[in-house]
């Protein structure tokens, strides 16, 4: 492995300039003024702004997966560690779109800093970085929160601390590191086995931590791929080379990639614990991202009861719960919903139909000579809609009557439930599980 501090050519490579909706000096959210567009991705743009009281902040616009991405950052906006991207606020703007305010950070990601060196990155600016990340990742973990999509391009510096972003929001399988998505959830170079099955434990982080420190040691990823498929499909059957790695790297990274969640290390703090050669595996970064030994008999003794407990299951009972489980809130989830689907998608296809029509500039003389046209149009073709529209007024008053029934007589799936003895899905699940 090359230690040295090596700079990459390609690093050195100017990047194709990113187009963003709004340029600099405009003011799409009452309140800020953007300076620049900074990030683009399957959720929208990110924008460096300025408050009008002069604090610097970035504005994420959600273009995609709305309600579950405003879900997910609700979850958090209470969440507070020196190692976590802070999140401030959601808005709204005068279109209808949705915007998160968070902590503008201004230092580089692990990304630039991998491209950086080729070879991996000395060992002593590894371990920097790697007990920055675990800190906060075993801050979400204690607080019920699964980050799903840990990779280099969500983990930067500022002023020398280690920040960890998008720990909040949905997220997209990508193709590469750097672009092309499909529906799922987690970046498909750090996505453990175990979510082609469904299952989103803190499992699933500990994998992408080992193959992010892999990366920082190597330069590369472990499993790569032409396609989607075939990278997953080497998370599932291959076995990771770790021939590069020596003591004590070998040990965590192997850990945490094994295919099985059970076998795997699942604990941040054990990770960084026995990378600094701590006496005790059980560490937890305290809120200042200081390590401090934990007596490990507890956990032990907990996750060895949970594991008994689960093979003492009937394979078929187990699985016949989850489908009547998934069937329930499946049907119960669409009438929680908030807001109304139907409504919601038809103020937005109102909003962008204005937007794109660019309305707000139009004269007063071309909105009335608008109006007069969508009269005579409607009147003329009036035969001809008053049947579907009457069948969707048909359809739409039973739903929403059928809706008001279902919220009164249901209680709301835990995926929507945002209090504090349910903070996420994946606890909600683990509780059914260990209730049968």
């Amino acid at each position: 492995m090359n230690t040295s501090p090596d700079v990459s050519e390609q690093a050195l490579q100017v990047k194709t300039p990113m187009r963003f909706t709004y340029p600099s000096g405009s003011r799409p959210l009452e309140g800020y003024t953007i300076k620049r567009g900074v990030g683009r991705g399957g959720f929208g743009e990110v924008y460096f702004a300025v408050s009008d009281a002069g604090k610097e902040v970035a504005l994420k616009l959600i273009r995609r997966n709305l309600e579950v991405e405003l879900r997910g950052v609700t979850h958090c906006l209470n969440l507070k560690h020196p190692n976590l991207v802070a999140l401030y606020d959601i808005r709204t703007d005068e279109h209808e779109d949705r915007w998160v305010v968070m902590e503008y950070v201004s230092g580089e990601s692990l990304e630039d800093l991998i491209d950086r060196y080729p070879e991996g990155m000395p060992h002593e600016v590894a371990l920097s970085w790697f007990e920055g990340i675990c800190a906060a990742v075993a801050y979400l973990h204690d607080h019920g929160i699964v980050h799903r999509d840990l990779k280099p391009a969500n983990i930067f510096i500022d002023d020398s601390v280690i920040k960890i972003g998008d720990y909040g929001l949905s997220k997209f399988i990508s193709c590469s590191r750097r672009s092309g998505q499909t529906e799922s959830v987690g970046t498909v170079h750090y996505m453990a086995p175990e979510i082609a099955n469904g299952r989103y434990g803190r499992e699933i982080d500990a994998y992408a931590l080992g193959i992010i420190l892999y990366e920082m040691l190597t330069g590369r990823v472990l499993f790569e791929g032409e396609s989607v498929g075939e990278v997953l499909m080497k998370h599932l059957t291959a076995e990771p080379n770790l021939d590069k790695l020596s003591e004590p790297f070998l040990t965590v990274v192997k850990g945490a990639m094994a295919k099985d969640p059970e076998r795997r290390i699942n604990n941040a703090a054990e990770m960084m614990a026995t990378l600094r050669g701590a006496a005790s595996p059980a560490a937890a970064p305290s809120p200042g991202g200081t390590w401090e030994a934990k007596t490990p008999a507890t956990a032990d003794l907990r996750q060895t009861d949970r594991r008994a407990q689960r093979k003492s299951y009937r394979p078929e009972r187990l699985a016949t719960l989850r489908r009547l489980r998934a069937a329930d809130e499946g049907f119960a989830s669409f009438f929680h919903r908030d807001p109304e689907p139907v409504w919601a998608a038809t103020k937005a296809g109102w909003h962008a139909m204005r937007k794109d029509l660019n309305y707000e500039s139009w004269t007063v003389t071309g909105r009335i000579a608008f109006a007069v046209f969508c009269v005579v149009m409607g009147a003329f073709l009036w035969p001809f809609v008053i049947a579907p529209v009457a069948l969707a007024i048909c359809l739409y008053v039973p739903y929403r009557i059928l809706r008001v029934i279902v919220k009164a007589s249901t209680d709301a799936p835990a995926e929507y439930r945002q209090t504090a003895n349910h903070p996420s899905p994946q606890a909600s699940r683990e509780a059914v599980d260990e209730s049968v």
